[in-house]
């Protein structure tokens, strides 16, 4: 009974109200120094400090800090100006000065140099949408064991058996783009399934993913669709901390994930992601929990493969 009082984050510029259970888990999130990219935003302790404009600030890494500069150099350059400026930022870095593990991030800012060098359309006459997605997880749709807290933005999983138990969203998308986050939780003992299902009609002591109206990134560092035993390679691990965002693109069927700002490139395409309704959806197995972010824009780089 007591676990369930809620309470109020003490940081004025968050104030978020949870249920006590959750509170250390928030408090330790939120206290972290958050990267000042705006697109990224994600909480660590080890975050670098640059110099822009002769002001110190902290980012993840130098790709995070040029995100930011781009950020606040488009809104008052043109086209061919960015363009220039992109390319000439390309020849000055190497590529482990952008990002020494992830040949990934370095294609998505060429890409981004590509769309402004004119042989593609410019980045504003894309068919870009934000994403921004609202919903909470669907307390009366789960499997057995699985706790709901922070009015349906925190799940908790603690048993002693070894089966997935699946939950799936209030809501269901019919078209469009939409975009969410999963921060994980410090008590996960095993790898969650995060993804989207395309059937309600399920037994939620299973995983969702085992089936072919199932789409998931398993945390081991693979992608699942109707097998619960096998999928391809992609990503990397997620389970005890870090935020996941999941991006679903509907008007090209897309399902695609990142995590801490790391993008993994699409995980599936598939003509079954354009027609709704498709709702989102975890499985947690034995010991797992996670937090649900949303109303929160796509970033950039999900469009990059486009």
């Amino acid at each position: 009974m007591l676990m369930s009082l809620e309470v109020e984050c003490q940081n004025v510029n968050c104030q978020k109200k949870m249920c006590l259970e959750e509170y250390e888990e928030h408090e330790y999130l939120c206290g972290l120094p958050k990267c000042q990219n705006d697109l990224c935003q994600v909480g660590s302790e080890k975050l670098v400090e640059f110099e822009v404009d002769n002001v110190k600030l902290s980012f993840c890494d130098l790709m995070c800090k040029i995100s930011y500069i781009f950020q606040k150099t488009i809104r008052h350059q043109s086209k061919e100006e960015m363009s220039k400026w992109f390319h000439d930022l390309l020849f000055k870095l190497s590529d482990d000065q952008v990002h020494s593990n992830c040949d990934k991030r370095i294609h998505n800012l060429k890409s981004m140099v590509k769309a402004l060098s004119g042989n593609n359309p410019p980045i504003n006459d894309l068919e870009y949408s934000p994403g921004i997605t609202h919903f909470k997880w669907d307390a009366t749709k789960k499997g057995q064991g699985i706790q709901v807290f922070n009015n349906g933005d925190s799940l908790l999983l603690s048993e002693t058996c070894y089966a997935f138990r699946t939950i799936v969203s209030s809501v269901g998308f019919t078209g469009g783009v939409h975009y969410w986050e999963i921060v994980a939780d410090r008590r996960t003992e095993n790898e969650l399934k995060i993804g989207i299902s395309k059937n309600l009609n399920f037994n939620y002591d299973t995983s969702f993913s085992d089936y072919n109206f199932g789409w998931a990134f398993y945390g081991v560092g693979q992608l699942r669709h109707g097998n619960n035993a096998t999928g391809d390679i992609y990503g990397k691990k997620f389970k005890k901390t870090g935020v996941l965002g999941v991006f679903l693109d509907m008007n090209r069927g897309i399902l695609s994930f990142a995590i801490d700002g790391e993008y993994f490139g699409i995980g599936f395409q598939s003509e079954e992601l354009k027609v709704g309704p498709i709702y989102g959806a975890v499985s947690l197995l034995h010991v797992g929990g996670c937090i649900l972010q949303t109303g929160i824009p796509a970033p950039l780089y999900f469009f990059s493969d486009y």
